[in-house]
């Protein structure tokens, strides 16, 4: 069972495994970057926010952007790690934790948006996505996300 550290580690591997893909499957160097970036996601929206103690993720958070934003992202997993739990199926298992923490994490402040838009409290519409008007780069972003949560998922068994 691997710790968060090395978890970190294996996606800083993966985000430097974007200039092979590019030689290797012929990709634009943009979207052999933005697999790179998904990678790099990886750290921060780990499947380890399922852990109630938290997890490296809200570590990083803390370290990097200061104890506000950090206290502020921790109580923002909490509800998500109490109603999980550690290891569950729909956080850790491949694609589909992936696309539950996706939706948690930007679904709620796409809502509230929509709501504040709707009763004229906001005058610019939510960039709400519709599947088939994804920038084409956001692919590669969440594909090198699920790639870095494939790793986390192996690392685990």
């Amino acid at each position: 069972m691997a710790d968060g550290k090395l978890h970190a580690a294996v996606s800083v591997i993966l985000a430097g495994s974007g200039q092979a893909l590019q030689q290797i499957a012929s990709v634009t160097s943009y979207q052999a970057m933005a697999f790179s970036l998904g990678a790099l996601l990886g750290i921060i929206l780990t499947p380890d926010l399922d852990l109630v103690g938290g997890s490296i993720s809200q570590r990083q958070v803390r370290k990097s952007t200061g104890n506000i934003i950090g206290l502020i992202w921790a109580m923002l997993w909490y509800p998500y790690a109490k109603l999980l739990g550690h290891r569950s199926f729909w956080s850790h298992t491949p694609i589909i934790g992936t696309i539950i923490r996706i939706i948690y994490v930007f679904g709620l402040p796409l809502l509230l948006w929509s709501m504040l838009w709707q009763a004229g409290h906001v005058s610019v519409p939510p960039p709400i996505p519709v599947l088939g008007q994804l920038d084409p780069l956001l692919f590669w972003v969440l594909l090198g996300l699920s790639v870095s949560d494939l790793f986390h998922w192996l690392m685990d068994l």
